[in-house]
């Protein structure tokens, strides 16, 4: 049968073949349409000897339903072999890759697949199995998947560009133009969902000065006080992308920042640097704003937790007796009278800053 372009192909064919040499085969070729652009994969699965001889037809009008290439059923030859192990192997090349995959049918009716095992009925796993092969590769049905259903390397790529320096100020900014500046220095694509528009456009001006973190941290900062989230996603066949959702209850999202692993006078020693402190008569936010000069490192504000608390720190009248300390004493004996706390966070650059949250 000659072979046609499988791209424009959208007719199935299936033949069916019986040899005898200790050995039964069962092929059969299935050519449909595949979407463009995504690699062929042909499937190759091993019975065990002995299998019911309607298990491997159920396999095949199943596979014949989803759009493979060529599809071929084997039984195992002799029983003193070896049992062939699960396999994704490239018999195209890089640039126009063909994927081939060896599987195998088990005696109690699963199909045991590189990355996954699928019974029968699972139908719509093992369609959605091949045809992200088809757009991902290998790695995509192999790879473990961790934060935001991302392989590791995936991971590393968004965090690596999210450690972006961000080179210009915030003053004066609004969320938005945050958002449409930063997009245009980053690597991978800062998406705001159709749901955002108007929270991004209805956001006030920014208060924290985010100049010198990195992007993650900044995005997360930022974003979070609008009632938004960073959150990043992998869609079939393409690159990751950095996507802006509205907040919600249990929604996995970037973070503020990441726990630190040493401690925290060899990254910050200036918070425990002595000096003589007194405070009356001013609000908590006066006094955020004299002291965060001088700590070095940027100071971040959680403005939608205080929102939510309300806790306004221009009402919020700060007394600290006179006293010889250290800055970091001075933060939490003053951020305690608002029911705040601080701590030591690094951006995605291994930059640290302080973060005041309750």
């Amino acid at each position: 049968m000659p072979v046609h372009d499988t791209h424009a192909l959208l007719w199935a064919c299936y033949t069916f073949g019986m040899r005898t040499f200790g050995q039964t085969f069962v092929t059969v070729l299935v050519l449909t349409s595949l979407v463009h652009g995504e690699a062929p994969v042909d499937v190759e699965l091993v019975a065990p000897r002995g299998l019911q001889v309607t298990a491997p037809q159920a396999w095949l009008q199943l596979l014949g339903k989803m759009e493979l290439g060529q599809v071929r059923i084997r039984s195992t030859s002799r029983p003193t072999d070896p049992q062939p192990q699960p396999s994704i192997k490239n018999r195209g090349t890089e640039q126009r890759p063909r994927y081939h995959v060896l599987g195998l049918l088990t005696a109690d009716g699963k199909l045991i697949l590189p990355g996954g095992t699928f019974k029968r009925n699972d139908h719509g796993k093992l369609n959605d199995y091949f045809q992200r092969l088809a757009a991902d590769g290998p790695e995509g049905v192999t790879a473990p998947r961790g934060n935001f259903g991302l392989t590791e390397r995936q991971f590393d790529t968004v965090h690596d560009v999210l450690a972006t320096k961000v080179h210009f100020s915030t003053h004066g900014k609004t969320v938005q133009q945050f958002v449409d500046q930063l997009a245009g220095e980053l690597s991978l694509p800062l998406v705001p969902d159709r749901d955002t528009h108007r929270l991004l456009r209805g956001a006030e001006p920014v208060t924290n000065e985010v100049e010198g973190l990195s992007a993650g941290t900044a995005l997360a900062a930022l974003l979070g006080n609008c009632g938004l989230a960073l959150c990043p996603e992998k869609q079939r066949g393409q690159s990751p992308r950095l996507q802006i959702v509205r907040a919600q209850k249990d929604l996995e999202v970037w973070p503020v920042g990441w726990k630190i692993q040493e401690r925290p006078r060899e990254l910050a020693p200036v918070l425990f640097e002595f000096l003589n402190v007194e405070i009356s008569g001013y609000s908590l936010a006066e006094a955020l704003a004299a002291v965060g000069p001088r700590l070095g490192i940027p100071l971040l504000i959680d403005q939608a937790t205080l929102e939510r608390h309300d806790i306004d720190p221009t009402q919020i009248k700060i007394e600290l007796p006179r006293t010889r300390t250290y800055y970091k004493r001075v933060l939490d004996r003053i951020l305690s009278q608002a029911r705040l706390k601080g701590e030591l966070r690094a951006d995605e650059a291994g930059n640290v800053f302080y973060w005041v949250t309750r």
